[in-house]
Formats: C-alpha cells, sequence, structure tokens
C-alpha cells in the first residue's frame, strides 16, 4: 500500500512515519509539510492512501481534500486531528474514517485493514461500452443496457444516498454548496453543515466508484453537479416520450409499450425526503 501524508507539523509527520514503518507493505512514497497538490502531481497517481491533518494553516484539511477527490478520486483519505471537534464528528457520523493524534498504532492497524478491503480490483465492475440506466420511478435501481446486471450501491449513509439523489433530481444544474447546505441541513450551524457535504460528497464519490465510467459529481464554481457519461435517468426518457404527444399507431405501439414497462411506481416511492415534498413530488 502506498502512502502520503500532508501535516503543517514536522513532529506529527515524523510519528505518523514511526507508526507507520512498523506496519508490513506500507510504502511511505512522500510526506509534505504544506498543503500544495502540484508539487506532486506524478506521485499522487500512484497513492492509495492520503493521511490528512484536518487543522492547516494555508489550506484547512477539508478543502485539501476536496481537491484529491476530484483530481485523483482513487485515493482514500484519512482525516488525522488533534481535536476531536465539530469536524471529526461529522466524520464519525458519516462513517469516514478518522485518527486522533498521537496516532495509536492498534487504531492505525484498524485503519489500515479497513482501507485494505476496499482496494482494487474494485475500480470498475462495468464494461466501459454499454449504456446504463438509472431507475428512479420506484425504487432506486443501477441497470445495464441488457439488463444483465442490476446493482444497488452500498451508500455509507442513508444521507450520502439522499445527497446523491438532490444532484441527481437536478442533473445539468450546478448546485451551489450553500444551497445544498440550506436544503440539506436547514436546522445545522452552518459550519457543521459545510463539514457535513464535504463528507457525504467524500462518500457519494467512493460509492460511485464502481460506476465511474457513467456518473461522475464534479466540483464547479463553488458548487456540484452530477454528470452523466453513456447514462440516463429513466424518469427522464418516460417524461420526454410521453411529452411529445407522440400518436399511438401500429407502427409507435412498440415504443409505447417499452415506456410503460419503464414505469415501476412513483418517483422515489419508498423516501420521504422534505425537498421532494416542498416540490411537490409527495
Amino acid at each position: 500500500m502506498k502512502v502520503c501524508i500532508f501535516d503543517d507539523e514536522t513532529m506529527a509527520i515524523d510519528f505518523l512515519t514511526h507508526q507507520l514503518k512498523k506496519l508490513a507493505n506500507i510504502h511511505i512514497l512522500f510526506t509534505s509539510t504544506t498543503p500544495y497538490l502540484d508539487d506532486h502531481t506524478d506521485t499522487l497517481k500512484q497513492i492509495d492512501v492520503v493521511f490528512l491533518d484536518i487543522e492547516m494553516p494555508e489550506v484547512d484539511g477539508l478543502s485539501l481534500a476536496e481537491q484529491l477527490n476530484e483530481q485523483y478520486p482513487h485515493i482514500h483519505i484519512v482525516f488525522v486531528s488533534a481535536h476531536k471537534s465539530y469536524a471529526i464528528e461529522a466524520f464519525e457520523l458519516s462513517a469516514l474514517d478518522y485518527l486522533l493524534k498521537p496516532v495509536q498504532l492498534n487504531r492505525l492497524k484498524k485503519t489500515i485493514k479497513r482501507i485494505e478491503q476496499q482496494l482494487p480490483p474494485n475500480n470498475t465492475i462495468l464494461s466501459e461500452n454499454r449504456q446504463l440506466l438509472i431507475q428512479v420511478l420506484g425504487s432506486l435501481e443501477f441497470i445495464m443496457d441488457d439488463a444483465s446486471i442490476t446493482a444497488t450501491i452500498q451508500w455509507r449513509t442513508s444521507k450520502s444516498k439522499e445527497v446523491f439523489l438532490f444532484l441527481l433530481h437536478h442533473a445539468g444544474d450546478v448546485l451551489s454548496k450553500s444551497k445544498m447546505v440550506e436544503t440539506l441541513w436547514p436546522d445545522v450551524d452552518p459550519d457543521k453543515g459545510f463539514a457535513n457535504l464535504y463528507v457525504n460528497i467524500y462518500n457519494v464519490r467512493k460509492s460511485l466508484k464502481p460506476f465511474s465510467h457513467f456518473i461522475t459529481i464534479a466540483n464547479i464554481d463553488q458548487g456540484y453537479a452530477v454528470k452523466l457519461n453513456h447514462a440516463k435517468v429513466d424518469k427522464h426518457l418516460w417524461c420526454a416520450f410521453f411529452n411529445k404527444s407522440t400518436v399511438l399507431t401500429d407502427a409507435t405501439q412498440s415504443e409505447y409499450q417499452r415506456h410503460l414497462d419503464m414505469y415501476k411506481g412513483v418517483y422515489l416511492a419508498e423516501l420521504d425526503y422534505i425537498w421532494l415534498k416542498l416540490n411537490g413530488l409527495k
């Protein structure tokens, strides 16, 4: 396993390096006291895990994690902090791993074991020359064009699933981070809301990793957008067909039947999100 460390404190780097060297098959490719990814572009392509300090003076760990997720989505991030602050609590609630300084060896072993279970060959389980259908009419499903593969994503938390569906609901639009926080965490302190958002975007990207050729979450102009490549949403197809008011004839009968069969139930039938109700969809 190839790792690197970002921490502005050299003593913290030295101690974590010392602990990591006690473990088998761990290779530290570099350490850095400055949070600049451009200094390590080629090496980061080889990295499996980044140990990242949350509180750094120039660029905080949350922002650096955002950059890593955007530029190197294959990398696993482990946050490290001297304080169990609100940010740490948010990571814990969202099942994102973290370590408290000074990093204890037994806790570090658990982290490494958890990451080993998620390393390749779990990169892409689906062929890139196929089409993906995202079913939202009824229950959420991911179906390949010949229906030979129907996959259910393992969401890290129910909230990360909601974050994905909120982005998908607004597919084609860039949602500002502030709008997402206001909508998805309306009763939470804004600072904690943004921490929750960053963690859940991280979780969504990791959950979508097997579908990375078809679905990506892009960071655009202080906001997020879901991008679909060789992927369609059944609701969009269904609405587009029937909004055309195509006349039912012998020639169009098969198309009518195909779209009627596509309807598996009410939009996101099993979910009860507040933003769906506010939009009159429940």
